[in-house]
């Protein structure tokens, strides 16, 4: 039988059911149908679809609170024809298919009240998804959830279902749901073009998804998480290295904070403990960040020992501890991110009793050689941390160590280098949180025996990168850098740029890599790229140049694709640096509603057009952007001046809707037409602009509901 979980377009998701509340939650919606009658009052214009889409059956439901975890889920993954099992008490108790969803605090209220968590508590469950049961059972699971999330081993999840469950599942008929094909379809396009030259160049008017598809396909084929790790508002200095030094000869001097022998006394003491506080403060930032952005390191304990240097050179000055709890720290394995004068290592380290070595062998009698080629380095060492090993990740040395001693110290470690910190103190911060994520974390769930085989997602190989005016060869490939030493004296040396150390970490790899340029066209192309425009093309990848600052002989490697993208309303993609427009492939983006139902802000086009006539701001806008833009054609203003469909994505309140068109929509016309507002009153009405007075009104929400009637040809009051 064929396993309908593993169909291209299908994903499956588990929602849990574990506390109190959300075993009410799973009683009152998914054991018990929905009312219609609740869901024609609250949400009238999907009711019909959703009936369409059920065929006569029952309409159930589960809901999520916006957060971390579920947030990603609502905006990326979870989608109408998508599967999901119900799971409670380490068991699968259901399968469901999804015919819909809708994101509506009131009706959330009305079915589940708010939530009681914790971490959410006041909040309502308003992502709310629309279920069509196809069979309820209750079997082992087999793997155990603490929470929502999705299924990557689909096969053993489809083996797990009965057979009748099975069949019924293979019985459903597919559900018609109009645009949800956009995405392949557009994907598609994307990976013939780099198929065939490389590069490619996402062009079209302001507003019209340019960079977010090129983020979407980078997420889908070049790795990373779904999600972007946020910006940190701190920084690890590279000047730490500095300070710790001068830390060490000061307690060479004076011996170590808290001994009693003078040193909270002294001048240089006291210097000393300024800048373990100030480092400490950093540290605690960065474990704060890593519990707020890792997925799957919120069910481990997490903390920052106290301050500890000993004369051996390699201990750590400051690390975080990730682990298991009090048991499993005193005894067996951490995962461990700590700084000394090497730099900052990321580890798995295990540091096991005397009379408790099974941890470690249980890691090494069922590790492999391809488990651990991600890591910079592994560490053997006495008890008393004199080095027995250092040097390249190799298992069988390791095993015959760990044989031939009673106990040792090991740890399996990435390592980031003083010298990459420099100039680098905030990516550095994410480069640390997804060498957790998608590199140790793996493996320590791996050696705590959670897991019978590495689960690791995919690392991000893709990299972005804007143009501007000013942005330089320097920037982008190399340059020369003036550093300034404490003792005042200058050394210039060759800074690699962000072009180049891509292309070293895609030529070491034997996978795709991506850079995306947002804004190409606002860049001095000819200057920034130099003498390598010549080997952007296909048939000149792997050919090399010398650069002139290192004198490195350098090549563009194979595995490196690119998408650029453009603002056609900024600059004709004809005026482009010839040597390069021939050098890329092009792909136009326009204006298309049909992207609201793609992105799931809206089921059908139906609705939207439903959703006007009841006189929703945000459905009258989007309906009244279609129209401006055939206006604008027909005025023959160039094809790169229209409004992109984007203005409105994500906004959910009328007062956000009233800014998009006081604040962005309506000086983007003054732009277009010079500042003449006859030409805008007559795209628009003048109830929005004063053609006279050559200004645009402080109009109400009132007054855009009815001019947005006006524009779309849409009568009837509002509600």
């Amino acid at each position: 039988m064929s396993n309908p979980f593993e169909e291209e377009d299908k994903r499956v998701f588990v929602f849990t059911a574990s506390g109190r509340q959300a075993q009410k939650h799973y009683s009152n919606t998914i054991e018990d149908s929905l009312s219609w009658d609740t869901l024609q009052e609250y949400i009238p214009e999907k009711v019909n679809d959703l009936r369409n889409r059920l065929d006569g059956s029952d309409i159930y439901a589960w809901g999520l609170t916006p957060g971390q975890r579920n947030t990603p889920l609502w905006e990326e993954k979870m989608r109408a024809g998508h599967f999901v099992l119900s799971y409670q008490k380490k068991n699968l108790t259901g399968v469901f298919r999804i015919v819909g969803r809708v994101h509506d605090k009131e009706l959330a209220m009305e079915l589940w009240g708010q939530s009681k968590q914790s971490d959410h508590a006041g909040e309502a469950f308003e992502y709310i998804y629309f279920l069509d049961k196809i069979d309820t059972f209750n079997v082992e699971s087999p793997k155990q959830f603490r929470g929502h999330t999705e299924v990557h081993d689909k096969d053993s999840f489809w083996e797990a279902l009965p057979e009748e469950t099975q069949n019924k599942i293979t019985g459903k008929k597919k559900i018609d749901l109009g645009d949800d094909n956009i995405q392949n379809s557009k994907f598609d396009s994307i990976e013939k073009l780099l198929e065939d030259k490389k590069q490619v160049i996402f062009y079209g008017p302001p507003g019209t998804g340019k960079t977010y598809w090129a983020k979407k396909y980078a997420r889908k084929y070049f790795g990373g998480s779904e999600k972007e790790f946020r910006e940190p508002n701190f920084k690890i200095n590279h000047s730490f290295f500095q300070d710790l030094k001068k830390i060490d000869e000061i307690n060479e001097e004076f011996g170590k904070p808290g001994t009693g022998k003078g040193y909270e006394d002294e001048d240089r003491g006291k210097e000393a403990e300024k800048k373990i506080k100030t480092i400490k403060e950093t540290w605690r930032n960065l474990l704060e960040y890593l519990q707020e952005n890792v997925n799957g390191i919120e069910k481990y304990e997490t903390y920052i020992p106290p301050y500890n240097q000993g004369n051996n050179q390699e201990k750590a000055w400051f690390w975080l501890s990730i682990h298991e709890g009090d048991e499993k720290y005193s005894e067996e394995e951490q995962l461990q991110v700590y700084i000394n004068k090497q730099g900052i290592r990321i580890s798995l380290w295990y540091e096991p009793k005397k009379e408790n070595m099974k941890s470690l062998n249980r890691f090494l009698a069922k590790a492999s050689k391809d488990d651990i080629k991600f890591l910079d380095e592994v560490r053997v060492r006495t008890e008393d941390g004199d080095n027995i090993y250092k040097g390249e990740p190799d298992l069988e040395r390791v095993r015959e160590i760990v044989n031939e001693k009673n106990t040792v110290r090991v740890d399996f470690s990435k390592v980031i280098k003083p010298e990459e910190i420099k100039g680098n103190e905030t990516s550095v911060i994410r480069e640390i949180a997804e060498e957790v994520e998608t590199g140790i974390l793996p493996l320590f769930k791996f050696a705590v025996d959670e897991t019978e085989k590495i689960e690791r997602p995919s690392k991000k190989r893709y990299k972005q990168v804007t143009f501007h005016p000013s942005f330089s060869y320097e920037e982008f490939i190399e340059g020369i850098k003036a550093e300034t030493e404490e003792e005042g004296q200058v050394n210039y040396r060759v800074k690699d740029g962000i072009f180049k150390k891509w292309c070293n970490k895609a030529r070491k790899s034997n996978e795709d890599y991506l850079l995306i340029i947002d804004e190409i066209n606002r860049g001095n192309i000819p200057s920034i790229f130099g003498e390598l425009i010549t080997l952007l093309e296909d048939d000149k990848r792997g050919d090399k140049t010398t650069l002139p600052y290192s004198n490195d002989d350098f090549s563009i490697p194979d595995n490196l694709c690119i998408i650029g993208t453009m603002n056609t309303a900024d600059r004709s993609i004809a005026l482009m640096d010839v040597a390069l427009r021939r050098r890329f492939c092009h792909m136009e983006f326009n204006p298309d509603i049909g992207e609201y139902v793609n992105k799931g802000e809206y089921e059908s086009l139906q609705e939207i057009q439903n959703e006007a006539s009841r006189g929703d701001m945000k459905a009258l806008s989007v309906l009244a952007l279609r129209n401006i833009n055939e206006e604008l054609m027909e005025r023959n203003l160039e094809s790169g001046k229209k409004i992109g469909h984007s203005y409105f994505m994500d906004v959910e309140s009328d007062e956000e809707v009233l800014h998009v068109w006081k604040y962005e929509l309506i000086p983007l016309l003054k732009e277009y037409f010079f500042d003449n507002f006859e030409s805008i009153s007559d795209i628009l009405v003048d109830g929005l602009v004063d053609s006279e007075k050559k200004t645009i009104r402080d109009f109400s929400g009132e007054d855009l509901q009815n001019a947005l009637k006006e524009l779309t040809g849409i009568g009837g009051e509002s509600e």
